[in-house]
């Protein structure tokens, strides 16, 4: 006979709760800097990983609540754009460290959602990732749909926010039909 030992209110809440991780990733711009969330449970969580991508300007610091609250049942990843937060930029390779969006420059916007796209697909190939969901807000839905046309099958399902949305409301999105 097996005996199953109750978890108390106060453990299965414990239990719940995200892991959060900070990592670095070689990417062709140097290193790629990612914020992480994978459930408190302990073993594989069987919910299709969620990349998180952030606006111009920004970083992943903007995303917290997302990866800390979407982290409870899922893997999820919030990487900083090269350049932004604390990721190397574009050209350190060169003793520069320039974010790739919201900079107006001679290289332009369209490159610098194309790198930040690039180090994004590097990333999830890295981890050998064979599905994912991307949820991205502000110039990250862009980077989402160069995300997507690198490889199809990649990219499961896209979701675009608002900043500020609630994570109810993302949830909701994310989990439901389509």
């Amino acid at each position: 006979m097996v005996s199953g030992k109750r978890l108390s209110p106060i453990a299965r809440d414990e239990a719940r709760k995200a892991n959060l991780r900070r990592a670095y990733f070689d990417c062709r711009y140097g290193q790629l800097h990612v914020r992480t969330a994978f459930p408190g449970g302990g073993g594989f969580d069987e919910r299709t990983t969620l990349v998180i991508l952030h606006d111009a300007g920004g970083s992943s610091r903007d995303l917290l609540a997302w990866v800390r609250e979407l982290g409870e049942d899922r893997s999820v990843y919030a990487p900083d754009f090269p350049g932004h937060g604390e990721s190397d930029g574009t050209t350190a390779v060169a003793g520069e460290a320039l974010p790739v969006l919201g900079v107006a420059n001679a290289a332009g916007i369209e490159e610098g959602l194309d790198s930040a796209a690039a180090a994004v697909f590097d990333f999830c190939m890295d981890l050998r990732l064979r599905s994912i969901h991307l949820l991205a807000v502000g110039a990250g839905i862009e980077v989402a749909r160069r995300v997507a046309a690198a490889r199809e099958g990649l990219v499961a399902r896209l979701v675009e926010a608002q900043s500020g949305e609630s994570t109810a409301d993302v949830r909701a999105r994310l989990d439901g039909p389509g």
